[in-house]
């Protein structure tokens, strides 16, 4: 169910920077991504601050850049940041690769979701104004969506049209 997930691990292992010495992990790289509900298909985006340095008041996915205690591993990135900013706890082997390609800046992008079993709003909120749950045509239809999300929520879209009636987005 996760090749996915073990082919990216085989590429991107944890000691892939290690030469770099740890003064350079930090900001590297960043790592996003979402919940999906798989039965109604509904993801759970974040609400950013208004005084974010990076695309204030606009609605995006969880993440954030690399720090030196992920130790160059943007699974372990996308995990605490989604520690941080909702307070949940996810086990490596719930993270679900979706994509991965580089900010308007340069710098590596890594896309990650996890199948969330309910449309439960019990989180709490570490960073942000806020988070939701949307229906993905809702969630395109945002104005305040940021325009990289958009373009993975395009591409989600089009996973699950493929998809016909399959729950899952894991192509493995």
């Amino acid at each position: 169910m996760h090749s996915g997930l073990i082919r990216y691990a085989l590429y991107c292992c944890p000691n892939r920077f290690a030469q770099q010495g740890e003064s350079q992990l930090d900001n590297i790289y960043g790592s996003t991504g979402f919940l999906i509900h798989p039965a109604t298909r509904k993801v759970l985006l974040h609400h950013r601050d208004r005084s974010a340095l990076v695309y204030p008041d606009l609605w995006s996915f969880f993440g954030g850049s690399s720090e030196k205690q992920d130790a160059g591993d943007p699974v372990t990135t996308w995990l605490r940041e989604l520690r941080e900013e909702l307070g949940i706890v996810l086990k490596v082997e719930q993270v679900i690769p979706f994509g991965e390609g580089e900010f308007a800046n340069g710098k590596r992008r890594y896309v990650f979701y996890c199948e969330w079993p309910t449309l439960s709003e019990d989180f709490i909120l570490g960073e942000g104004q806020g988070f939701a749950w949307f229906d993905l045509d809702d969630a395109l239809q945002l104005p305040t969506l940021t325009p990289i999300v958009r373009a993975d929520l395009l591409m989600l879209r089009e996973r699950l049209a493929s998809l016909g009636n399959a729950q899952g987005l894991s192509s493995g």
